[in-house]
């Protein structure tokens, strides 16, 4: 019938208070060098400023920063 199902994507928390949770990086098969990457391409040198991040199955991080002027929230697509 062509009728598309759209799944649920688990995140995973990486991030809490700007501590990097790197078991958390390996259970997602990604390194603090992906990580680094993606917060670099997000303008985020200082993970003091990140309150939450998480990922999802298809390696999407959704950051949350500690403040900021702006209440939206970055994301970065994969």
């Amino acid at each position: 019938m062509g009728i598309k199902s759209d799944q649920a994507s688990i995140s995973v928390p990486v991030i809490l208070e700007g501590q990097v949770d790197e078991q958390a990086l390996a259970h997602m098969k990604l390194t603090p060098d992906w990580l680094k990457l993606q917060l670099d391409l997000l303008g985020i040198d200082d993970l003091d400023k990140v309150f939450y991040a998480s990922v999802n199955d298809q390696h999407k991080l959704h950051v949350s920063p500690k403040i900021s002027e702006d209440p939206d929230h970055y994301t970065v697509p994969h």
